[in-house]
């Protein structure tokens, strides 16, 4: 993508319009305050209480919720230069960063109790942790060698008493 022309006058000093509203902090704060719990206890009619997952808390859903791209929240929250100039934002990422903490709580809770399969806990967390069920097969440490000087093998029949072709 290029820039504006030199000496266009029009766009001088212009750049994306900074957008964030301070409700958003508020919104994403009443989003967490509904996510407590990783799962609800549900008691359907024969009695017998069940753990039911809540949905993960999620950066997807909080821009559905504001109607902002997600690539903008995390701009917003990650973005310390933006801090500066807009002060407001820190409580926002400080709140993106509780929702970052709390999916991590439901994931691990969630797929320790059996709520989520296996598969995509694994998946999960490989992906949104950074964990891997890989071995670390490098080595490391000092490499050294020697040289060990073996005598000759002598050719059968050199020895005294052995087999002699024909004597």
């Amino acid at each position: 993508m290029m820039g504006a022309p030199k000496g266009n006058k029009f766009a001088v000093g212009k750049g994306r319009p900074f957008t964030y509203k301070p409700e958003y902090a508020d919104i994403l704060e009443e989003y967490l305050k509904a996510k407590e719990e990783p799962y609800e206890l549900y008691t359907p009619e024969n009695g017998t209480p069940k753990m039911i997952p809540t949905k993960i808390p999620t950066v997807y859903a909080i821009s559905g919720l504001i109607g902002v791209p997600v690539p903008t929240i995390r701009e917003w929250a990650n973005n310390e230069q933006l801090h500066k100039r807009h002060p407001e934002l820190l409580k926002f990422s400080t709140l993106i960063n509780k929702l970052s903490t709390k999916r991590t709580e439901f994931l691990m809770e969630n797929g320790l109790n059996g709520s989520y399969s296996a598969s995509f806990a694994k998946m999960a967390a490989a992906n949104w942790l950074g964990w891997s069920d890989k071995v670390d097969n490098r080595l490391s440490g000092e490499v050294t060698s020697s040289i060990i000087r073996l005598p000759a093998k002598k050719a059968v029949g050199d020895e005294p008493g052995g087999c002699d072709d024909g004597e």
